[in-house]
C-alpha cells in the first residue's frame, strides 16, 4: 500500500535576519538572493507576490515578486528572488521579506546602515572674492586672508604657489603663496595667504588670485579704488638726523643728555631712531620723570588730528617691571585729569588706557585694555583711530602689527565748556609717574626706542599708516 505524502513544508533561504551590505546615499547596494524551497510531498497552494513590509521597506528594491506565484514543487527551488539596498537618507535601516503560499508563510528580516556618499575633494576660497576700501596711492590697505578649504572625504596632496594675474597684479601684495604647497587636509583648510592693495597710481584696480590644489583650479576677483595720496600731517623718522625733526618739541625733556637722543642702534624705516631713557634717580620735571617729545596743543593742525601711529622697540634686556610707564598719549588739556588715552607698560604687557569726563561734573571714568605682551627685540607697529567726542558718536580703534586689536564706540574724551576737549595734544617717550616722589626702584633705568612717528585727520585712512 502506497506511503500517503507528507504536506508542503516551505523555507525561504537564507533565513532568520539578514544584514545587507552597508550603502552610500543615492546608491543601490549589492543585491542579496533568495530562494524557497518545499521540502514537503505536496504541491503547495499558488503564492501571492513576495513583499516587503516595515518601516524602511520603501528603501529598499525587490526583484522577481512573482517568481514562485505557481506554487512550489517538491525538490525544485523557486529562485530569482533578491533585495537590494537603495537609501535615500543616512542611518540604520530595516525591513521585513514576506511570502505567502495559501496557509503557509515565510519571512526573512532584513537590515543595513545608510552612508553619507563620499564627498569629493574640491577648493573653496572663502570669501570667493576680496573688495579693498578705497587706498589712497603710495600707502597699503590691511591685508585680507583667503582662506582655502578642502569640504572633500578625502585630501588634496599639494597646491600650486599662488599667483596673482591681470592689468592690475602690480598694484596688489600677495603674502604666503606658498602657503597650501604641503596640501589640505580632508575638511581642512589653509589659511596662510592674503593679499593688500598698494596703489601706485589713481583709478579702478583689478586682479586675480589663482591656485591650484591636485589638479583643481580656482580663482578669485580682487578689486579696489586707487585715491589720490593723502599727506599726513605730521611723518617723522629722524632720517635727517634733527630730533627736533617737523613740529616736535622737547617740552618734557628733562636736561639730560640721555633724555632723547637720534640713534642707529635700532631702526623700524631707514637707519635711525630715537632713544629714550629715564632714570628713578632723575630730577623731576613736569611733575614727574620723564623723557617726552610732544605736539603742542597751541599748533592750528593739532585740534584736526585724529590718527596717531609710531613704532617701539624694546631692547631684549628691558626688565618686567610692576610699575606701569607710558608711552604714547593723548593729552586732554585741561588742568586736571589723566590722559584721554595712555599705551602703557606693565609687567611686561600693553594695555590701553582710556580716561574721560564726558558730562563735566568731576567723574573720571577709567577704562584699561589689555593689548598682549611684549615683544623683547623686536619692533611693535601701532595706530590708533579716535574721534574725540562725549557722547555716543565717539569712536576709537587700534591696531597692533597691522591687526585691529580694540574697538571702542562711545564717549572718550573730557567735556570743556560744554564741549569736546578743543585742543588734546598727542606726548610719546617715556612717562614713569610711579617714580615722581622718590624711593629705591629695580629696574632703576628705561630704555625704549621709538621710529615712524605720524599722525593724520579725518582725510587719511588706515592704509596711510601701516607699515611693511
Amino acid at each position: 500500500m502506497p506511503v500517503p505524502l507528507g504536506p508542503p513544508e516551505l523555507s525561504m533561504e537564507p533565513s532568520g535576519s539578514i544584514v545587507l551590505n552597508n550603502t552610500m546615499v543615492g546608491t543601490t547596494g549589492i543585491a542579496q538572493s533568495f530562494d524557497v524551497f518545499n521540502y514537503g510531498g505536496l504541491v503547495s497552494d499558488a503564492c501571492e507576490d513576495v513583499s516587503l513590509s516595515g518601516t524602511n521597506a520603501s528603501e529598499f528594491v525587490l526583484s522577481g515578486a512573482s517568481n514562485c506565484k505557481t506554487g512550489i514543487v517538491p525538490g525544485v527551488a523557486c529562485s530569482g528572488i533578491s533585495v537590494s539596498a537603495k537609501p535615500t537618507s543616512t542611518g540604520a535601516k530595516s525591513a521585513a521579506l514576506n511570502l505567502v503560499c495559501g496557509s503557509l508563510t515565510q519571512s526573512v528580516n532584513l537590515s543595513y546602515t545608510a552612508q553619507a556618499m563620499p564627498v569629493a575633494a574640491s577648493i573653496v576660497f572663502y570669501p570667493s572674492s576680496f573688495a579693498f576700501m578705497s587706498t589712497a596711492v603710495g600707502s597699503s590697505s590691511v591685508a585680507k586672508t583667503m582662506s582655502v578649504q578642502n569640504p572633500g572625504d578625502s585630501a588634496i596632496a599639494s597646491c600650486s604657489t599662488a599667483t596673482l594675474t591681470g592689468a592690475n597684479a602690480s598694484e596688489f601684495v600677495l603674502s604666503g603663496a606658498a602657503s597650501c604647497n604641503g596640501g589640505i587636509a580632508s575638511k581642512g583648510s589653509c589659511n596662510g595667504i592674503s593679499v593688500s592693495a598698494k596703489p601706485s597710481t589713481s583709478g579702478s584696480k583689478s586682479a586675480t588670485l589663482n591656485l591650484v590644489c591636485g589638479g583643481l583650479s580656482k580663482t578669485a576677483s580682487l578689486s579696489y579704488t586707487a585715491t589720490a595720496k593723502v599727506i599726513k600731517v605730521i611723518d617723522t623718522d629722524w632720517e635727517t638726523g634733527d630730533l627736533m625733526q617737523n613740529i616736535y618739541y622737547p617740552y618734557s625733556l628733562c636736561n639730560k643728555p640721555y633724555d632723547a637722543q637720534i640713534s642707529t642702534d635700532y631702526s623700524r624705516k631707514g637707519t635711525h631712531s630715537v632713544r629714550f631713557e629715564v632714570r628713578a634717580t632723575d630730577a623731576t620735571c613736569g611733575g614727574s620723570k620723564r623723557a617726552e617729545l610732544y605736539v603742542p596743543g597751541s599748533l592750528a593742525v593739532t585740534p584736526t588730528l585724529k590718527w596717531f601711529a609710531w613704532s617701539d622697540y624694546m631692547p631684549a634686556d628691558y626688565a618686567k617691571d610692576a610699575k606701569a610707564e607710558s608711552h604714547f598719549q593723548l593729552h586732554h588739556s585741561g588742568a586736571t585729569g589723566s590722559p584721554i588715552f595712555g599705551v602703557w607698560v606693565q609687567d611686561d604687557k600693553y594695555y590701553f588706557v582710556q580716561s574721560y569726563d564726558h558730562n563735566e561734573d568731576g567723574v573720571i571714568t577709567q577704562v584699561k585694555h589689555d593689548l598682549g605682551a611684549v615683544r623683547k627685540g623686536q619692533w611693535d607697529d601701532w595706530v590708533v583711530y579716535i574721534d574725540t567726542q562725549v557722547d555716543a558718536s565717539g569712536k576709537l580703534m587700534v591696531w597692533r602689527n597691522g591687526v585691529k586689536v580694540l574697538e571702542v564706540n562711545g564717549p572718550n574724551t573730557y567735556m570743556i565748556n560744554g564741549k569736546a576737549d578743543p585742543k588734546p595734544y598727542p606726548k610719546f617717550g617715556i612717562y614713569k609717574w610711579p617714580w615722581s616722589n622718590g624711593g629705591t626702584f629695580n629696574p632703576s633705568t628705561r630704555v625704549i626706542y621709538m621710529d615712524a612717528v605720524s599722525m593724520g585727520t579725518s582725510a587719511n585712512s588706515i592704509g596711510d599708516f601701516l607699515m611693511q
